[in-house]
Protein backbone atom coordinates (compact mmCIF):
# COMPACT_ATOMS: atom_id res chain seq x y z
CA UNK A 1 0.00 0.00 0.00
CA UNK A 2 1.69 3.50 -0.97
CA UNK A 3 0.75 5.85 1.28
CA UNK A 4 0.13 9.63 0.22
CA UNK A 5 3.11 11.85 0.69
CA UNK A 6 4.13 15.84 0.70
CA UNK A 7 7.18 17.15 2.14
CA UNK A 8 8.05 13.74 3.35
CA UNK A 9 4.71 13.89 5.94
CA UNK A 10 2.96 10.73 5.19
CA UNK A 11 -1.39 11.32 5.12
CA UNK A 12 -3.85 8.20 5.58
CA UNK A 13 -3.29 7.10 8.57
CA UNK A 14 -5.49 6.90 11.48
CA UNK A 15 -4.53 6.14 14.98
CA UNK A 16 -6.50 6.40 18.21
CA UNK A 17 -3.88 7.02 20.66
CA UNK A 18 -5.16 6.38 24.17
CA UNK A 19 -3.19 6.69 27.40
CA UNK A 20 -3.49 5.94 31.32
CA UNK A 21 -6.29 4.47 31.39
CA UNK A 22 -5.86 2.60 34.81
CA UNK A 23 -8.29 -0.11 34.52
CA UNK A 24 -9.39 -1.95 37.88
CA UNK A 25 -9.52 -5.33 38.11
CA UNK A 26 -13.56 -5.29 38.74
CA UNK A 27 -16.49 -3.26 37.22
CA UNK A 28 -16.56 -1.01 40.95
CA UNK A 29 -15.43 2.24 41.07
CA UNK A 30 -12.54 3.25 42.97
CA UNK A 31 -12.28 5.37 46.12
CA UNK A 32 -13.21 8.10 44.40
CA UNK A 33 -16.45 7.25 42.72
CA UNK A 34 -14.58 6.96 39.29
CA UNK A 35 -15.51 3.24 37.24
CA UNK A 36 -12.60 3.54 35.11
CA UNK A 37 -13.65 1.06 33.02
CA UNK A 38 -16.12 3.22 31.39
CA UNK A 39 -14.88 6.09 29.89
CA UNK A 40 -12.77 3.47 27.33
CA UNK A 41 -15.72 1.46 26.99
CA UNK A 42 -17.67 4.53 26.06
CA UNK A 43 -15.03 5.34 23.57
CA UNK A 44 -14.97 2.27 21.97
CA UNK A 45 -18.72 2.04 21.64
CA UNK A 46 -18.65 5.21 20.32
CA UNK A 47 -16.52 5.21 17.43
CA UNK A 48 -18.31 3.68 14.03
CA UNK A 49 -14.91 2.74 12.85
CA UNK A 50 -12.39 2.19 14.61
CA UNK A 51 -8.51 3.36 13.66
CA UNK A 52 -5.19 1.19 14.64
CA UNK A 53 -4.75 1.93 18.57
CA UNK A 54 -2.17 2.61 20.72
CA UNK A 55 -2.85 2.33 24.34
CA UNK A 56 0.38 3.41 25.82
CA UNK A 57 1.50 3.88 29.95
CA UNK A 58 -0.32 3.09 32.82
CA UNK A 59 -2.84 0.53 31.39
CA UNK A 60 -3.68 -1.49 34.56
CA UNK A 61 -4.57 0.48 37.78
CA UNK A 62 -3.12 -1.67 40.34
CA UNK A 63 -0.85 -4.03 37.81
CA UNK A 64 -3.54 -7.37 38.09
CA UNK A 65 -3.97 -9.80 35.75
CA UNK A 66 -8.09 -9.10 36.20
CA UNK A 67 -7.43 -5.56 35.21
CA UNK A 68 -4.71 -6.45 31.96
CA UNK A 69 -7.31 -8.80 31.18
CA UNK A 70 -10.45 -6.48 31.28
CA UNK A 71 -8.12 -4.07 29.25
CA UNK A 72 -7.43 -6.59 26.96
CA UNK A 73 -10.67 -7.89 26.11
CA UNK A 74 -11.90 -4.18 25.58
CA UNK A 75 -9.84 -2.79 23.47
CA UNK A 76 -9.06 -6.37 21.27
CA UNK A 77 -13.16 -6.79 20.70
CA UNK A 78 -13.92 -3.22 19.59
CA UNK A 79 -10.40 -3.58 16.94
CA UNK A 80 -11.52 -7.11 16.06
CA UNK A 81 -15.01 -5.75 14.98
CA UNK A 82 -13.30 -2.99 12.72
CA UNK A 83 -10.35 -5.35 11.66
CA UNK A 84 -7.55 -2.35 13.37
CA UNK A 85 -4.35 -3.50 15.22
CA UNK A 86 -4.05 -3.07 18.12
CA UNK A 87 -0.57 -1.83 20.38
CA UNK A 88 -0.21 -1.61 24.38
CA UNK A 89 3.14 0.21 25.81
CA UNK A 90 3.62 -0.08 29.72
CA UNK A 91 3.90 2.99 31.76
CA UNK A 92 6.02 3.95 34.92
CA UNK A 93 3.16 2.60 36.82
CA UNK A 94 2.23 -0.69 35.00
CA UNK A 95 3.78 -4.23 36.60
CA UNK A 96 5.50 -5.26 33.60
CA UNK A 97 5.85 -8.64 34.06
CA UNK A 98 2.22 -8.84 34.38
CA UNK A 99 1.79 -6.77 31.77
CA UNK A 100 4.10 -8.94 29.25
CA UNK A 101 1.93 -12.04 30.19
CA UNK A 102 -1.20 -10.96 29.52
CA UNK A 103 -0.38 -8.20 27.14
CA UNK A 104 2.48 -9.55 25.17
CA UNK A 105 6.01 -7.90 25.32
Amino acid sequence: MTLPQSDGILYGIRILHISDIHIGPSEASNSRGINARESPRRTFTDLETVPDVVVSGDVADDGSVEAYTAARRMVRESALRNRAAVAFCTGNHDERGTFAKVLGS
